[in-house]
This record gives C-alpha cells, sequence and structure tokens, in this order.
C-alpha cells in the first residue's frame, strides 16, 4: 500500500485531454479506512497552465496540519488515513474525469534522490542499533506491506517470533516490536517489577546477575515481507557512568 511521508512532497496529478482546471477534495482522518467524513478537510481548485494537459497537487503539508504527534509514555502508532478525490473539467465547466483513493500517512520523510519508500517494513533507515543492558528497545514495524515476520535472534539461535496482519485501523498501522514481557511501555526490569505491583529492591547480587544475564537478549532482528530480509543487528551497551534519562518533548500552550 502506498503511504505519504508528510515531511517531504507528495504529488497528484491529473492529466486529461482538453482539461482547463481540476477539484482536489482532501479528507483527512483517523479510525477505521472505511469511515471517512462526509466532508472534505481541504477542497483546492487549480487551473491548467496554458498549453498543458496536466494540473499538479501538492498534499503533504496540508496532510501534516492534520497530524498531531503526541508521545505520551504510550507506544501506540500515530498516522491518518488521507482519502483523495479528483475531478477534471472542461473550459464549459463539464465533468471530464475523476479518480480516488485513500493512502495513509506518517509523520516521516524521505531523501531527495529515494524513491517514495513503499517497500520497508522497518520503519527506521538505521540497520545498526545500540540498547542499554537489560532495558527494552522497541522496532516500529509497517503493519500494512507484506504482512510482516520479525524474527528475533541471539547466538544464531531464533528465540521469539511475531507475525502481523493487516488492520484498517490507523492506530495499528505501526506497531512496535519489542521481546520483554507483555507490556511495550516499560523500559526496565525495575519498572516491570514495579507494574507487577511488588517492590523493586537494588542490591548487589541483583547487579551482579544482570552483568552476567540478559533477560531477553538478542543479537540481531529480521523482519520477513514480500520476499524481502530486513537485517538490524543489535549492539548491547553497558552505560555504568551516568544513569540514562529518557526525554521527550511536549507542547505548552
Amino acid at each position: 500500500m502506498a503511504r505519504i511521508n508528510t515531511r517531504s512532497p507528495y504529488w497528484f496529478n491529473i492529466n486529461e485531454v482538453g482539461i482547463s482546471y481540476a477539484i482536489l477534495k482532501l479528507y483527512v482522518y483517523t479510525g477505521n479506512s472505511s469511515n471517512a467524513p462526509t466532508e472534505p478537510t481541504y477542497e483546492i481548485r487549480k487551473s491548467v497552465l496554458s498549453g498543458q494537459e496536466t494540473v499538479y497537487f501538492e498534499v503533504a503539508e496540508l496532510v501534516r496540519d492534520e497530524l498531531d504527534i503526541i508521545f505520551d509514555g504510550d507506544y501506540t502508532g500515530q498516522a491518518v488515513w488521507v482519502k483523495v478525490e479528483t475531478f477534471a473539467y472542461d473550459v464549459n465547466d463539464n465533468e471530464i474525469a475523476d479518480d480516488g483513493e485513500t493512502i495513509i500517512a506518517f509523520d516521516g520523510y524521505n531523501y531527495y534522490e529515494e524513491q517514495i519508500a513503499d517497500e520497508s517494513n522497518a520503519m527506521i533507515t538505521n540497520r545498526e542499533l545500540f540498547i542499554l543492558e537489560d532495558n527494552t528497545f522497541r522496532l516500529p514495524i509497517y503493519t500494512g506491506l507484506n504482512s510482516p515476520t520479525v524474527v528475533f535472534y541471539k547466538d544464531g539461535e531464533a528465540i521469539a517470533t511475531e507475525t502481523f496482519v493487516y488492520d484498517q485501523d490507523s492506530a495499528n498501522q505501526i506497531k512496535y516490536v519489542y521481546i520483554y514481557g507483555d507490556n511495550v511501555n516499560w523500559d526496565t526490569f525495575e519498572e516491570r517489577v514495579v507494574e507487577d505491583g511488588a517492590e523493586f529492591e537494588d542490591s548487589v547480587c541483583l547487579q551482579s546477575f544482570f552483568n552476567n544475564y540478559s533477560i531477553g537478549a538478542v543479537d540481531k532482528i529480521e523482519v520477513f515481507g514480500g520476499g524481502k530480509i530486513e537485517t538490524i543487528k543489535i549492539n548491547v551497551i553497558d552505560e555504568c557512568k551516568y544513569q540514562p534519562k529518557k526525554i521527550s518533548a511536549k507542547e505548552v500552550i
């Protein structure tokens, strides 16, 4: 499925013999892809340039205005559906063509020399990650393409596998894959203990255990989909001088 990265230009064009002007109706919404609103979010009219038969619309900036990314500590996908309807008219205001499609949009970008990145299930460009010892790391996966399967490896052995199927909800287009426990939102073993209602007591023995064993440790991830394999190397590092802090930005009004 095609997708819009709203930090890069995304064009729709209408090419018809005898076209005088075109109208584009843009519906931007969340939830199920089939539940588009009845009224468009934007409606744009453009005339054809003299001597040409094509009208171009750039929509990425408009869509991005409707995509507010907010991090509240929960790792849930944030995306919007974009339903596009285009209509071509001649000089007498007669409709001579129409078209339409629905596309998912993310707050991402493409490099200038790249084609639109529709073929990658892993929603990161890095193919080598550095993570802290005994800390959760998360890999964002685009689930709307090729029903991807993610396999975690340690020393050449597959230790966990997860497969995703297509879901029409905008919140489920990106899934954060992880290997620790049942809750994606905790980062350390201490947070997991506290969440389960117990009291965490640090000790020399506990730290010695973590120095020798890593809960859910992996050294490679492979993402399978559409006959393609994306490999991501995992490097575990021991941060011992300063305590790491998670930082996120929040808009203050």
